[in-house]
C-alpha cells in the first residue's frame, strides 16, 4: 500500500514537473522567441544523429522492399524481352532465308541464252558425295518435262547435268563428280580443253594444246562442243597452273545448292552439205 502511494506520488511529481517545463518553454518562446528558436535548432542538431540512426532499420527495410519490387519487375521485363527476342529471331531467320532464296532465283534468271528453249527451277532435296562421286536429287522429273542430259545451273554458273529422270524427281551429276566431263574454253588464252571432275572441290583442265598460255585467274566458259552445253556459260576461274596439272575453281558450289535451274537448249548441230559429201567408189572402178 505504501509502495503504491509512493509510485503515485512519483508519477504526480513527474507530471507536475513536465507541465512546469512545458509552461516554462511556452513562456520562454513567447518572451524570447529568438533565443527559443536558437535553442530548438541546437537541440535538433544534438538529436539528429540519434534520430537518423534510429531510422536506419526502417530505411533499410524500405530500400529492400523497393529492390525486391524492382527485381520482380526486371525479371518480368526480362522474360518478356526474351520472348520478343525469340519471335524476332524467328522472323529474322525467315527473312534471311527468303532473301537468300530471292537472290538465288534472281541469279538463275540472269542466264539467258539465244539457244535456250525453256527452263524450270527445282529444289535440291538430297545430296550424295564422298570418294569420287557427287550428285544431287531434285524435286522435278518427267512430269515437269525434265529429260536426261539437260543442263543444270545455279545462280553462279554451270552446276552439272541430268543423268537420271523419274516421274517426280531427277538425279544431277555435278561438275565435281569423277565421271563429269565438260568441253570448255579459257577465254583470255583462247585455249580449249576438257573440264574433268575429281570428286573433290577442284576439277582439272585436261587436253589443252598450249598449257603455258593459261594463267591463274583466267575465266573458263563452256565451248559449245559435245552437243549438250551451249557456248558461253560461265564455269569458273583457273585456280592453279602446276606441272601436275591445271585446277579450276568452279563458280557453282554444289555443297551449298538449294535451288537449281534445269534448262533445255536447242543446239545447232552442223549439218553436212550433201554436195560436199564424199562419193563412194563405183564397184566397177579399178
Amino acid at each position: 500500500m505504501q509502495t503504491r502511494r509512493n509510485l503515485l506520488s512519483t508519477k504526480q511529481a513527474t507530471g507536475l514537473a513536465l507541465i512546469a517545463v512545458a509552461l516554462g518553454l511556452v513562456a520562454f518562446n513567447m518572451f524570447a522567441p529568438v533565443s527559443a528558436a536558437a535553442l530548438r535548432m541546437a537541440l535538433a542538431d544534438f538529436l539528429a544523429p540519434a534520430v537518423d540512426f534510429a531510422a536506419l532499420p526502417a530505411k533499410a527495410a524500405g530500400q529492400a522492399q523497393a529492390a525486391w519490387r524492382d527485381r520482380a519487375r526486371l525479371q518480368d521485363e526480362n522474360e518478356r524481352l526474351r520472348r520478343d527476342l525469340a519471335v524476332l529471331k524467328g522472323w529474322a531467320q525467315t527473312a534471311q532465308r527468303l532473301e537468300v532464296e530471292n537472290r538465288r532465283l534472281k541469279g538463275l534468271l540472269q542466264y539467258r541464252n539465244p539457244a535456250e528453249l525453256s527452263f524450270l527451277s527445282a529444289r535440291v532435296i538430297a545430296k550424295s558425295g564422298g570418294g569420287f562421286g557427287d550428285s544431287m536429287l531434285v524435286t522435278a522429273g518427267a512430269r515437269d518435262g525434265v529429260e536426261k542430259d539437260m543442263v543444270v545451273l545455279d545462280e553462279n554458273g554451270v552446276a552439272g547435268r541430268v543423268i537420271e529422270v523419274g516421274g517426280w524427281t531427277a538425279r544431277i551429276l555435278t561438275l565435281r563428280d569423277f565421271d563429269f566431263r565438260l568441253p570448255v574454253t579459257v577465254e583470255e588464252a583462247g585455249q580449249r580443253g576438257i573440264l574433268s571432275g575429281t570428286g573433290g572441290k577442284a576439277p582439272r583442265l585436261k587436253h589443252v594444246a598450249q598449257e603455258g598460255a593459261i594463267k591463274p585467274g583466267m575465266h573458263v566458259i563452256t565451248s559449245g562442243q559435245g552437243g549438250i552445253f551451249p557456248a558461253g556459260l560461265p564455269v569458273g576461274l583457273v585456280k592453279d597452273v602446276e606441272p601436275e596439272g591445271i585446277t579450276l575453281a568452279p563458280h557453282a558450289r554444289p555443297d551449298r545448292m538449294e535451288i537449281v535451274r534445269i534448262v533445255r537448249y536447242k543446239l545447232d548441230v552442223p549439218k553436212q552439205d550433201p554436195a560436199a559429201a564424199p562419193v563412194p567408189p563405183s564397184p566397177d572402178a579399178p
